[in-house]
């Protein structure tokens, strides 16, 4: 190994986003870079639990991952990556999406973390329609995560920056959908409409089974 150029591989977050391990070898050393675990599915879990094809006595330092202060050529797991991405005013860029759609009579199905991510859209969404910057269109919520997580912002007010009439603007716009019959309901009903459901990725949950009734092949 003190020979031979430096080598890095990928042991993780190649064919899935979780998992994220990089062994460097130079100069008679190596470096682990991360050590994330597999999350997800079961078959995807149960890596973790697989034996290493490195052996850890042999590695000399393990560092997490931090921001690069210089580089020559710098690598990176990206999921996103790979696409230029428009500048601009999100919420405007929303507002056309869902004029555009809403114009059709179609259905606008939003892929959202359940914790986060699904909150800021009902939030840019009710701030959209205060301005009427959208129509009034049937804005669903249909992820049982999602609307706990949206209620506990209720109840832990010290932990964002919502004023009360926001949050109450952000949790009435939404028609909670919580029964798997009535996620199922949705795709009989038609557009015009809004969707914001789990997986964010997506890679499982309701948004699935709404990608395969809304987007059939022409």
């Amino acid at each position: 190994m003190k020979d031979s150029p430096a080598l890095l591989r990928f042991l993780g977050a190649t064919d899935t986003v979780t998992g994220s391990r990089y062994p460097l070898e130079s100069h008679g050393r190596r470096v682990l870079a991360d050590c994330g675990l597999f999350q997800g599915y079961k078959r995807l879990r149960q890596r973790n639990w697989v034996p290493s094809p490195v052996t850890p006595a042999s590695i000399d330092q393990a560092r997490p991952p931090k921001a690069l202060e210089s580089a020559r050529v710098p690598m990176m797991e990206s999921t996103y990556g790979n696409r230029a991405r428009p500048l601009g005013d999100p919420a405007a860029m929303l507002a056309d999406v869902v004029n555009r759609v809403a114009n059709r009579n179609g259905v606008v199905l939003m892929a959202a973390f359940a914790v986060g991510r699904a909150e800021t859209l009902l939030l840019h969404l009710s701030r959209l329609r205060a301005k009427r910057a959208i129509p009034d269109i049937p804005v669903y919520l249909n992820s049982p995560m999602a609307i706990d997580a949206t209620a506990m912002y209720r109840h832990h007010r010290e932990e964002h920056r919502l004023k009360q009439d926001e949050y109450e603007a952000m949790y009435k716009l939404a028609i909670m959908t919580r029964t798997a019959d009535d996620s199922r309901l949705l795709d009989l009903r038609g557009g015009p409409m809004i969707i914001i459901s789990a997986s964010g990725m997506p890679a499982g949950g309701r948004i699935l089974h709404h990608l395969e009734t809304q987007f059939r092949p022409p």
